[in-house]
């Protein structure tokens, strides 16, 4: 085992957009950056300008049990137990309902919602009785039901409620691991502009409306630091949040504890 002085943070998704910004405020932050994704060549690209010493860049699709395990396994290894895990790989699919195959809504259930909880299953694990934090991007799609996207906005609904409810859980029982749900709206990446094109949605492109990855990654990385338990961004769309929030509030208040059973 290698090890680290500096805390360690997994990244998934990090070859572009939000998820490579976000391994570059961490690295600059002085973190110890586990970087994954499938373009193998941008992070290579990414782990050089962040210094090769303090970043592991590996080869992942999520939807891969048996690579994903090898390399969390090989993390831990070079680095120590992670202090950060954040869920960023995310798959959408533009298109009329009915005409998405089979094979791309598997993908996009995989992606963006059955890997992150097992992710989240694992770091949880790896951070039990010394704390640490999990960062579950979702998607303002969780709450603002947009038409042509019904799986991907059913997948980040699915993992917002997963994420809330784990955040809620530990807060009513003192876990030590702090979970960040964020709802990014439409943010500057390749991905976004992939849809808005195909959408013809420039036209809508207000101040305000559009965020920047930048302006996100550090709206996250000030959420991790001061324990909030989620972040969306631009803030404009903390209008329609705040009406779906309200009765999940009471949910999350109000329900009862189970009791705590030992592991077999």
């Amino acid at each position: 085992m290698t090890g680290s002085s500096r805390p360690h943070a997994i990244v998934t998704g990090a070859s572009s957009g939000i998820g490579e910004e976000l391994a570059r405020q961490l690295s600059a932050a002085g973190y110890a950056v586990t970087v994954c994704a499938r373009r193998k060549e941008h992070l290579d690209k990414l782990a050089a300008d962040l210094g090769e010493e303090h970043t592991f860049a590996a080869a992942l699709d999520v939807r891969d049990d048996a690579r994903r395990s090898a390399v969390l396994d090989e993390a831990v290894a070079r680095f120590g137990p992670p202090s950060l895990v954040v869920n960023n790989a995310g798959m959408l699919a533009l298109d009329h309902t009915e005409d998405i195959d089979a094979a791309t809504i598997d993908a996009i259930c995989d992606v963006n919602f059955r890997a992150p909880l097992l992710i989240q299953r694992w770091a949880l694990s790896a951070m039990a009785g010394r704390g640490g934090t999990v960062v579950n991007v979702t998607s303002a799609a969780a709450f603002m039901w947009a038409p042509f996207y019904a799986y991907y906005n059913a997948t980040k609904a699915g993992l917002a409620a997963a994420s809330e409810s784990v955040s809620a859980e530990h807060r009513r029982v003192g876990h030590p691991v702090h979970v960040v749900t964020v709802y990014p709206g439409p943010v500057q990446t390749a991905m976004s502009k992939q849809a808005s094109d195909a959408l013809n949605l420039g036209r809508f492109e207000l101040p305000g409306l559009i965020g920047t990855p930048a302006t996100l990654c550090r709206r996250i990385l000030a959420a991790v630091r001061r324990k909030k338990p989620r972040v969306v961004y631009p803030r404009v769309y903390l209008v329609p949040y705040a009406w779906a929030r309200t009765i999940n509030w009471l949910a999350a208040r109000l329900g009862p504890i189970p009791e705590k059973r030992p592991r077999v």
